[in-house]
């Protein structure tokens, strides 16, 4: 996810939306039935992302079993986290990320095999082609396989446009592109099919749902990147979208959603909530205003994407603020803890941010 620029972000502060009036129901009724169960009657997934370290903690973990039907790696089983060096692979994190997911009958998501920020120096210095083209399907085969049949679904490809590079196409300059062409990206999907035929293969991306020119023009690329791959034949199944929000913004662009979803769908793949979290940076210091603030933007997003039958699964980036990337990422200025995630550091439920998901799931049509 890249960051928003300084001047966009003064002016995001100046911008803050009017306080959301947000009721206290559906708190009481997410008690009754956790947020899996609520999605699961709708026929939806409903989960999050986890490091196999903070797994260890029984509290957290526990919180896990009981409000997650599927669990995607953060980090265990990204390129540097499992293929160090050439010719060494360590699956230590990613086997016991799944190994938890498997022992406790929920669904787990490989996150992710192509992504142009994980790929290590060695990768990069490799100077011959073939080489390098062996390297990358090696990689593929080797990390995919090993997980075959185990997995829901991989994120195959990961942020693949970036307009500002200025490429007519949208997509991203990266070392894949410049061995491979735009083609990396079908070859890479064929690659991950045959090492395991049963995943649902994904292309995951960011999109901000904000009347921003540069969303506006990711928006036109990332249909059109999924188009041209899967007319190339390549086995994709569905798109990711990650969701990374802004709390307290005035400028959200319900329409513009609606549209990308809508043709992502009409190109007949499903499409996943993969990453979703609420930034509090610039929100007031008082606790139940800032989660106001990010129960509405939650509750907005969600709204949405529920709308689109194709949508069958929600994924928040972390469940807690304990284990948010935000914390550290995109801390707050007067040094407050930051609150971006339906449960606090203290693995509390906030009632405002767990009610606004909770009516969401609730009024979605079954799918």
């Amino acid at each position: 996810m890249r960051p928003i620029s300084r001047r966009s972000f003064v002016q995001s502060a100046a911008a803050l939306a009017p306080l959301p009036t947000l009721g206290l129901a559906s708190p009481a009724r997410a008690q009754a039935d956790s947020l899996s169960a609520l999605a699961g009657s709708k026929g939806l997934l409903f989960g999050c992302a986890a490091n196999d370290d903070d797994l260890r903690d029984e509290a957290w973990a526990e919180i896990i079993r009981a409000q997650c039907s599927i669990l995607v790696s953060e980090n265990a089983m990204k390129w540097r986290r499992m293929h160090p060096e050439p010719g060494t692979f360590d699956f230590t994190d990613a086997d016991a990320f799944v190994a938890f997911a498997e022992a406790n009958g929920i669904a787990a998501r490989g996150h992710t095999l192509i992504w142009h920020q994980s790929v290590l120096d060695w990768y990069h210095e490799i100077e011959d082609e073939s080489a390098a083209r062996d390297a990358f399907f090696n990689y593929i085969s080797t990390v995919a396989g090993r997980f075959a049949g185990r997995l829901h679904s991989w994120d195959v490809v990961n942020e693949a446009t970036q307009p500002s590079d200025g490429r007519r196409d949208g997509l991203r300059e990266t070392v894949f592109m410049k061995l491979f062409g735009d083609d990396y990206i079908k070859l890479a999907f064929e690659a991950a099919a045959e090492a395991d035929p049963n995943a649902m293969l994904t292309y995951n991306d960011y999109w901000l749902p904000y009347d921003w020119s540069d969303e506006h023009k990711r928006a036109k690329a990332i249909p059109r990147l999924l188009d041209k791959a899967l007319s190339r034949g390549a086995p994709i199944h569905a798109f990711g979208l990650q969701g990374h929000l802004w709390a307290g913004r005035n400028d959200f662009n319900a329409r513009g959603m609606r549209a990308l979803l809508s043709e992502v769908a009409d190109l007949g793949l499903k499409i996943m909530i993969t990453e979703m979290d609420v930034r509090d940076q610039k929100l007031p210091a008082p606790e139940r205003v800032r989660d106001a603030y990010v129960a509405d933007a939650y509750k907005r997003f969600l709204d949405v994407a529920l709308e689109q039958p194709a949508t069958i699964a929600i994924l928040t980036w972390g469940l807690s603020d304990r284990h948010s990337w935000l914390a550290s990422r995109f801390a707050r200025e007067d040094g407050l803890p930051v609150r971006v995630l339906p449960y606090d550091a203290e693995l509390q439920p906030k009632p405002l941010v767990v009610g606004a998901i909770t009516d969401a799931l609730a009024a979605a049509a079954p799918r």
